[in-house]
């Protein structure tokens, strides 16, 4: 592994990496949205020379010979004069995304997922993941155990404390050199070499750098999304933090459960104690950490407000909603501008709408704004149509979901493990089922995955058409049993149907042929 010791920054350069899409007759062509700087991740640290192309494929249904073309280019896949490798795909396959590396490199690319084609499918996604930081140890300890052993949990695992403190020390380090660039390419017109700058201008730099970036460092005591790579092998799922001292006594850097390698470990557990058996590897290891636990916010919805009961939507989410509106009101006829887009816009610390691409109108309506004080460029036409897109928007929230904010949590599991009087203590599963440590002071909760699924997820993720029966009432369950819609063998209900005013149900209908698969499913209101 190469590391780079100037910015502790990893990225596979960009004449190195293509990003094509395939028509529906099998024409290859470059992609100029979507791109992927492939920043910060395992691939790029542990193949610095590696060729990728990323591929997205046509998700609409094709016909035979549309089907066909499209297969025979990503079996033959060559673009200037490279000839590329189909090895795997990550989160967005659903969205017909594949990626694709040089020969020279899909032997190591296989043998990482074990030659097991399905597995580089469905885990390649932790090699191109992006993380926030990387860095790699030389020679760390890794220890893997079975789920639940030593405080571990489902895909949830330990750092020791010193070297979480080295992950915090690179993102700073990292943060203070790009941080520079910027401060650079805002005094001149053509920065200057670094190297070539006065001593005093470097500390004057590196000050305001520090100072800019203080809040976005990685913080300590949170929960850590990771991505790790280690002796041929990837794991992904979420770090807790452990003392030094216990991670002595188990002569180990990294604790990590069975579940989070991926695909699972073919090495014969070798190892016994007092916490059964387990697997200890040595050697380099690289870990990224993806994201962190922080306080958060999200905006309701509708699909949420089904849940509500109907004393909550007549004593608070009517009243709140009503509140929204004579705030938004007050703030467009006195011209408080500011306040005005904090109740369009998003909060700092809330979760991003997923349903809706606003950012740049939003982008582009705050900065004007704010920057006429006299609130006279709210009547250029550009920016009117672009305000009232917003307040459209914002409206069908209020009068959909009410316009109040939820607070978001990121659900950490009860593990434990610390030294005791030189005695190891762990456990996980101690806190009764159905119950949770928060800091509210309400009774009950309503435990909702964000963002809320909807029923053009699930199309959108699975080919339902070609499923067999049983693999469908796998994934869905049984279906209840109904009168409506007796053309079709499985119905399912969705709930109301959605817009403005709900007064039908929609319906998730499939057919099934003779063969016992899915011929055809649809959305259906009753």
């Amino acid at each position: 592994m190469t590391k780079n010791t100037k910015t502790n920054n990893y990225r596979i350069p960009t004449d190195q990496i293509q990003n094509l899409e395939i028509d529906r007759n099998g024409r290859v062509a470059p992609r100029l949205h979507d791109l992927e700087p492939l920043k910060n991740t395992l691939l790029s640290v542990l193949y610095p020379a590696i060729k990728v192309a990323s591929v997205n494929v046509p998700t609409e249904i094709l016909d035979d010979y549309e089907e066909s073309q499209v297969e025979n280019r990503l079996a033959k896949l060559v673009w200037n004069g490279i000839h590329y490798k189909l090895v795997g795909a990550s989160g967005s396959a659903k969205k017909g995304k594949f990626y694709f590396v040089d020969q020279e490199h899909s032997r190591a690319i296989a043998e990482r997922f074990q030659h097991w084609p399905q597995a580089a499918i469905v885990y390649f996604g932790i090699l191109v993941s992006s993380c926030k930081v990387m860095m790699e140890e030389p020679d760390a300890r890794v220890l893997v155990v079975p789920d639940g052993k030593l405080g571990t949990n489902d895909c949830r695992g330990w750092i020791r404390r010193s070297l979480f403190l080295k992950l915090q020390q690179t993102h700073e380090q990292q943060l203070v050199m790009e941080e520079i660039g910027r401060l650079l390419r805002d005094r001149y017109d053509k920065p200057p070499d670094r190297e070539l700058l006065g001593e005093q201008e470097r500390q004057e730099l590196a000050q305001i750098a520090r100072q800019e970036i203080h809040r976005k460092i990685l913080p300590s005591d949170r929960f850590y999304q990771f991505r790790m790579a280690f002796s041929n092998i990837q794991a992904k799922g979420s770090f807790k933090v452990v003392e030094d001292d216990v991670a002595d006594a188990l002569e180990a850097d990294f604790i990590l459960p069975e579940s989070a390698v991926k695909p699972g470990l073919k090495v014969p557990a070798v190892m016994y104690s007092i916490f059964g058996p387990g697997r200890r590897f040595r050697g380099d290891v690289v870990t990224g950490i993806r994201e962190f636990s922080r306080q958060l916010e999200f905006e309701s919805s509708y699909t949420l407000l089904e849940h509500a009961p109907e004393d909550s939507i007549q004593l608070e989410i009517l009243p709140q909603a009503m509140e929204q509106v004579r705030k938004l009101s007050g703030a467009v006829s006195e011209g408080r501008y500011e306040e005005l887009l904090k109740i369009l816009g998003r909060h700092p610390d809330s979760l991003p709408d997923l349903d809706q691409d606003t950012g740049e109108e939003f982008r582009i309506v705050e900065g004007l704004l704010l920057a006429d004080a006299s609130g006279e460029i709210v009547r250029h036409p550009y920016v009117n149509n672009q305000l009232n897109k917003l307040l459209a928007r914002w409206a069908y929230k209020v009068t959909t979901g009410g316009g109040f904010r939820l607070p978001a949590f990121a659900l950490m599991d009860d593990g434990y493990l610390f030294l005791k009087d030189g005695k190891v203590l762990s456990g996980s599963d101690w806190i009764p089922e159905h119950s949770a440590i928060v800091p509210l002071a309400s009774k009950w909760g309503l435990c909702v995955r964000y963002p809320i699924r909807m029923v053009d997820d699930l199309l959108r993720r699975y080919q339902l058409r070609g499923m067999r029966q049983n693999e469908l009432i796998s994934l869905l369950g049984q279906p209840p049993k109904t009168d409506y819609f007796r053309d079709y063998q499985l119905v399912y209900w969705l709930g109301p149907e959605r817009g403005f005013i709900s007064i039908d149900s929609e319906w998730l209908a499939l057919r099934v042929g003779s063969d016992q698969r899915i011929t055809e499913a649809r959305i259906v209101r009753d």
